[in-house]
């Protein structure tokens, strides 16, 4: 978009204008520099298109879907992270077991879009959950019904296209999720399983810009997960699972204004696919089971791309198309008759679209009562 005739040089999305002009616009195609201010970018060649002048906000702010995102996929993430293994869901009735973990890593996601923002942090939590009841059928068929709650954060840094320049240093971005969800888990004979989950999330955000302005603002998030794996047994202690997995996400943030502008949201349903292969090796010690493991994924995420406005005006879109490849390592362990304890390490990074690398852990323990 061009600069509208009449409106001054330098207007950046959601800047006050004055009284008379047009409403705000994000480009200045005459760029002037005011005494001790940092160098403005070159400006471009006759004919080119204008450097779009946004304010240090927009891509702060357009960055806030995207974290929000991650807090729900991470939270969700998948059975094994969750639960540890098919073999440690025992104990049939109300009430039979309690579980518990904690997780957490450091993040670098970016967005391709007009502001090309990056979050560059810590994104963290924990879940405590109780099954509500377990049957086991004479065919040897296991269900699992049972509700957890969560509370996740995420706190880091942010980057993006600022003032002509990329990459530039923009602010600071905090995203609180509190969570309730719950889940039905069943286990074939053979050790085949599905895994279905819903949470919902009430969400908190603190953006603080490099400047010093910001403002707080609420939202809500839905997530749902299906998936499934089927372990093929390769001689007495090694299993390979074959699993696939679809996660579901509808994102809402509330409007807020930041004493500049205001600001405004649309993010619609998005999804990853995940295809991945487990292997795994079972052996006792000291009357104690013993399951390490290692875990390759692909996951393509996919599904109706954001958009922040600002004024009412100005539309900041964004793309969530990415391919990802991901490894896990862990082990899963039933220590005593009535509790088992599980761990795991992954790395994440892209294999196309946006930038990202996670690298993450995860803990957690299960008792049967």
């Amino acid at each position: 978009a061009g600069t509208s005739p009449g409106t001054p040089a330098g207007t950046s999305p959601g800047a006050p204008t004055p009284p008379g002009t047009p409403p705000e616009t994000e480009v200045n195609t005459g760029p002037i520099a005011a005494a001790g201010s940092p160098p403005l970018p070159a400006p471009p060649p006759a004919g080119s298109a204008p450097i779009p002048l946004y304010r240090p906000e927009v891509a702060l702010y357009a960055a806030i879907p995207m974290v929000a995102r991650q807090i729900g996929i991470q939270q969700i993430d998948n059975f094994h992270d969750r639960q540890g293994d098919q073999s440690l869901l025992t104990g049939t009735g109300v009430l039979p077991a309690a579980w518990g973990r904690v997780w957490g890593g450091h993040s670098v996601t970016s967005q391709d879009g007009a502001a090309n923002p990056e979050f560059d942090g810590s994104i963290f939590g924990m879940q405590v959950g109780h099954d509500l009841y377990s049957d086991t059928t004479a065919s040897g068929h296991r269900n699992r019904y049972g509700l957890f709650l969560g509370l996740a954060r995420a706190v880091g840094d942010v980057n993006g296209f600022a003032l002509g320049f990329p990459n530039a240093d923009v602010g600071h971005l905090a995203v609180n999720a509190y969570s309730l969800g719950g889940y039905w888990t069943h286990v074939g004979p053979s050790g085949w399983y599905t895994d279905a989950v819903l949470m919902g999330s009430s969400i908190t955000v603190d953006p603080l810009s490099s400047q010093g302005t910001g403002a707080g603002t609420h939202g809500t998030a839905v997530t749902g997960s299906i998936e499934g794996g089927f372990p093929i047994t390769l001689g007495a202690a090694w299993v390979v699972e074959p699993q696939a997995q679809i996660i579901w996400q509808n994102l809402s943030l509330n409007d807020f204004n930041d004493g500049v502008s205001s600001v405004s949201f649309n993010n619609g349903n998005t999804y990853i696919g995940r295809l991945g292969v487990r292997v795994q090796r079972t052996f006792g010690n000291a009357g104690m089971t013993w399951q390490p493991y290692a875990r390759v994924s692909i996951l393509r995420a996919f599904g109706e791309g954001d958009s922040t406005t600002f004024g009412g005006t100005t539309v900041i879109p964004g793309s969530i198309g990415q391919t990802a490849g991901q490894l896990n390592v862990g082990l899963a362990a039933q220590v005593t008759r009535s509790g088992s304890a599980f761990i795991t390490a992954s790395y994440l990074t892209n294999l196309g679209g946006s930038h990202q690398r996670t690298i993450g852990g995860n803990a957690g323990v299960r008792w049967k009562w």
